[in-house]
Parts: C-alpha cells; sequence; structure tokens
C-alpha cells in the first residue's frame, strides 16, 4: 500500500459514493491505501445514504424479513393507493419474494445476532470519530419506540426482552411522555442505545477526511466493469484503470454493474420516501420516534424534523417515483406522524431513494468467488448507516490478506449462481 493515490493505478478502486462506500474509503485511507472513490452522482450521499432516517440502532437491526414490512406488503396488494409499503409485483421481484420466502424458513439467527453485534460496534465507531473532533450531529439519544396496536406491542415486548438477553438496555415508558395530547397508543419503549446523526453530514465529512488522507473521489463518473478472465476491470469514461483491488459498495445499482461480468445477484430496491419540516414545525420528544405497524421514523434536528418512512419494493431502481406516488407517500407519512406527535401542517422537502435489499436481510460483504481482487459491500437495507463502519472493517481486512475470510453469513457465494437475469428491462413496467 503507498498511501498517495495514483489515479490510475489506485490500492483500491471504490464504486460507488453512499456511505458503505465513503466508510470504507476513510478506513482504508487511514490504514495507509492509496484509494480512488468513483461516483455516478454528482456528490456522494446524494442517495439513499443521505436521506435516511439517520438512526444507528443496534435495538433496530434485525434483517428486513423479521420486521413487518412483508406484512405490510401483503396489506399493500389489497390497498395499493393508501399503503406504505407497495410491493411490484412485475417480473424481476417474483424471483426476489421467492428466495425471500425460501430465507424466512430457514431464518438465519446466527446472522441476526451479527447484526447487533455489528450495529453495537457501529455506534461505537461513531462516538470515537465524533469524539476526534469531526461533526455530523452524533448524539447518544436512544430510540422512542411507539406500539399502536395491540399486536404491535406484542412483537415490540419480544423484541424489548431479546435486545436485553443481548445486553441492551430498554425500558418501558408511559405513553404519554412520548404522544401529542390527545392521542393514545398502545405501548412505548425507549432504546437507550440507539444513536442518531445527520447522514448527509455524516458522509460529506467522511469524504472531506478521504482527500485529507491523500484519497481521490470523482463525482459524476460512469463505471463499468470487464470480465477478463479471472479479473475484473474498471473503465471509466472508456479509459482503464488497474487496481489492486476493486469494491463494489453501488447500493442497488451494484446489480447491475456486475451483470455484465457473468454475475448475477439477487438485489431488490427498497424505496422509502422522507418529507422535512422547519424544527419549529413541530414539539417532540427529545429523541427519535419509531411508529410501529407503520413503519415511520420521526427524527429531530437542530434545524429541521424529517419524517422517513414507506417501503416500495421495485426489482430495480430507474429514478424517482412519479410525483404522485411520491405526494401519496408523503401524505401517508406526515398523516401516520400527526395522529401521534405535535406537528404543523406543509412540507418544506420531499424525498425518496432506494435501498438494496436481499431476500434474507442480510448484507452481501467479502470477496466474490472465482474473481481475482473483487470484493463486493452491498445489500445492507435499511441498515446501510448502523453496519457502515463494521462493513468497512470487513474490506479493510479482505485488502489487507488474501488469507482473510469475510463473516460466511454474508458472503456474496450464498447467491452467486441462484439470481436469473430476469430484471425488467422497461422502466416503464415500474409505474404506478
Amino acid at each position: 500500500m503507498n498511501g498517495r493515490t495514483t489515479a490510475s493505478s489506485p490500492d483500491v478502486c471504490i464504486v460507488g459514493g453512499g456511505v458503505v462506500g465513503i466508510f470504507a474509503a476513510y478506513a482504508l485511507a487511514r490504514r495507509g491505501a492509496s484509494v480512488l472513490l468513483l461516483e455516478r452522482g454528482k456528490e456522494v450521499g446524494g442517495g439513499c445514504s443521505g436521506g435516511s432516517a439517520g438512526l444507528v440502532c443496534p435495538g433496530h437491526s434485525s434483517p428486513l424479513l423479521a420486521r413487518p414490512l412483508l406484512p405490510l406488503a401483503r396489506q399493500a396488494l389489497r390497498a395499493p393507493r393508501s399503503s406504505l409499503a407497495r410491493p411490484y409485483p412485475r417480473r424481476g421481484t417474483g424471483r426476489w419474494f421467492l428466495l425471500a420466502a425460501r430465507a424466512a424458513a430457514r431464518r438465519d439467527e446466527r446472522g441476526e445476532r451479527l447484526l447487533r453485534e455489528l450495529a453495537r460496534a457501529g455506534v461505537e465507531a461513531l462516538a470515537e470519530l465524533a469524539a476526534d473532533g469531526l461533526e455530523f450531529d452524533f448524539r447518544r439519544s436512544g430510540v422512542f419506540d411507539l406500539y399502536e396496536t395491540s399486536a404491535a406491542a406484542a412483537r415490540g415486548a419480544a423484541a424489548a426482552e431479546a435486545n436485553r438477553a443481548a445486553g441492551l438496555t430498554v425500558h418501558e415508558v408511559d405513553v404519554r411522555d412520548v404522544v401529542r395530547a390527545g392521542a393514545s397508543a398502545s405501548a412505548a419503549t425507549w432504546c437507550a442505545d440507539d444513536a442518531v446523526v445527520d447522514p448527509a453530514r455524516l458522509v460529506a465529512t467522511l469524504a472531506a477526511e478521504v482527500r485529507q488522507l491523500g484519497g481521490t473521489i470523482r463525482c459524476g463518473v460512469e463505471a463499468r466493469l470487464r470480465r477478463q478472465r479471472r479479473r475484473v476491470a474498471v473503465e471509466v469514461d472508456g479509459a482503464p484503470l488497474a487496481a489492486g483491488t476493486v469494491a463494489i459498495a453501488a447500493g442497488v445499482a451494484t446489480a447491475a454493474l456486475l451483470r455484465p461480468t457473468g454475475l448475477n445477484i439477487p438485489l431488490a430496491a427498497g424505496i422509502g420516501y422522507h418529507v422535512e419540516l422547519a424544527a419549529s414545525a413541530g414539539r417532540l420528544p427529545g429523541a427519535p420516534v419509531y411508529i410501529h405497524d407503520s413503519g415511520v421514523v420521526v427524527t429531530p434536528y437542530s434545524d429541521r424534523i424529517r419524517v422517513a418512512g414507506g417501503f416500495d419494493l421495485r426489482a430495480a431502481w430507474y429514478g424517482h417515483p412519479p410525483r404522485r406516488r411520491m405526494w401519496r407517500a408523503s401524505s401517508a407519512i406526515l398523516g401516520v406522524a400527526r395522529r401521534y406527535l405535535e406537528l404543523a401542517n406543509g412540507a418544506e422537502t420531499l424525498w425518496s431513494g432506494a435501498r438494496p435489499c436481499t431476500p434474507d436481510g442480510l448484507p452481501l460483504v467479502g470477496r466474490v468467488p472465482g474473481v481475482d481482487g473483487l470484493a463486493i459491500s452491498t445489500g445492507h437495507g435499511l441498515l446501510g448507516l448502523t453496519l457502515a463502519p463494521a462493513s468497512a472493517r470487513q474490506l479493510v481486512d479482505l485488502v489487507e490478506s488474501p488469507t482473510n475470510c469475510a463473516e460466511p453469513a454474508f458472503s456474496p457465494a450464498r447467491f452467486l449462481g441462484q439470481a436469473e437475469d430476469d430484471q425488467p428491462t422497461d422502466p416503464a413496467l415500474e409505474v404506478s
């Protein structure tokens, strides 16, 4: 590893400038690797990373399949225009759901425990960065969980017991301490180990650190992969790059990037939404509120309030959903939040982005079997911000020693050979 980046021959070329890719670049640059990060957007963190609810949450780190999202999706098929979750049962998502059903039948409890451990490590890693003077609004505020129905409260009680058994601190709290006057809910808890950050600020801060450490970040470029026997070549604007290791951390776009190399991984796009209001538009508890059943998170910042939620499952990401869907989703999200919390009418910003979701809800982090010098880190679903520090450490280990192995529960090998090239080719098929 040679430190300063040589643009045409870095030690590591990372494709993808979201929180997972930028954290990996930062971790590698700190260890002395020359790093080149390529991002097709105008800036790093412009995708789902910067628009998340901002939670770093060991207490909410269960895989996608263990959450009430698939029941919401089934509900959405019956009442699609009013639901906060909408599957798109078109060509491409069918196989994803089939693999998800198989994964649910053989639920990986070890993988779930690992996610919780890695999430706890993520909080500590971010706390260390904040202690070192990096500014990204890190707060150990915990998260309030609000359960709307008795069924949700029962699931919440079971989750709280599992978290306590794993060493996390969860307290029952009076619902009246969380909701607005006149509102009611079935139960509420507070998970003390969860934290919150400003995700866009975190990515921007880490990008500045990468550059300070000698790394190179190029935005607005389209990277392409080409198979060369047992290796993969990266081309940018038709020019080849000779990187020692290529790491793909491009979120849901990873599947399309890998397909020309003959590698097919089953990633779906879990589209989420957020709306933001001025900080003066509401009176909230001092910590984010996660409203279960509906899957809505309300995060207070010093200068704004972010209300995030929704889960539209698509086979791929073709850009923002139609404007009518975005307005419908934002109205539904705000409607849920206002049912329980004191929030004024109106919204200042409206956003959507796609989370990369694997069928078993576990990330894909590791080397690609049969291809020298290629690793991927994607599929973190709703936990990209929470798992980014741990995923970065795993990539560092893989780069530093060819004998190091990634965690088997997260290995890309578990899906390679299972996914067919059945992604939809016509974006119009995905417009509702």
